[in-house]
């Protein structure tokens, strides 16, 4: 990823990118130095009660944070709960303070020049706010989805596999 040529100057142009996601494997390794799988199971997924989960590894061999996590829906579904209760996980604080408040925060418009449809983006959450209720969006590879409507107290989860960019056929 940071081989990668620049198309503009830093701070001119935002475009989502999953190898600026992926970079994040290698800072909580420097910043922990616990392969991100690891530092999730002991601080993230450990006191959410998540013990099963697959974190599929990139051909260097780290873990593949730009859409390699896999997790059951009710599962998926703690980590939107944890958002919507400002980190806290019955009773337990686990994320600081205004993190999820934070993170969730509209930071940059998807699309050029910006209209009233478009997705904002946060700390790797879509911004999907539509009639005046903010929608965090988790948007997973194939079809996955964790949305959170913080005013309305909602956490839902879609799983989906959709790599293809067409409707899925038959019944499983």
């Amino acid at each position: 990823t940071l081989a990668q040529p620049m198309d503009a100057e830093p701070g001119t142009k935002w475009v989502y990118n999953s190898g600026g996601s992926q970079l994040m494997s290698e800072v909580i390794r420097s910043a922990t130095r616990m392969q991100a799988d690891d530092y999730a199971r002991q601080y993230l997924f450990g006191p959410l009660g998540i013990t099963s989960f697959h974190w599929k590894r990139t051909p260097t061999g780290h873990p593949d944070t730009e859409g390699g996590l896999y997790l059951a829906t009710l599962d998926l579904a703690k980590i939107g709960q944890l958002y919507l209760d400002d980190g806290v996980w019955r009773g337990t604080r686990i994320l600081p303070a205004g993190w999820a408040r934070e993170a969730t925060a509209r930071r940059v418009d998807h699309i050029v020049p910006t209209n009233a449809n478009s997705p904002g983006y946060g700390y790797q959450w879509w911004r999907y706010d539509r009639r005046n209720t903010e929608v965090w969006a988790g948007n997973g590879f194939g079809g996955q989805f964790l949305i959170i409507l913080p005013q309305h107290r909602i956490v839902a989860v879609a799983n989906s596999w959709n790599v293809f960019g067409t409707p899925a056929t038959g019944i499983l």
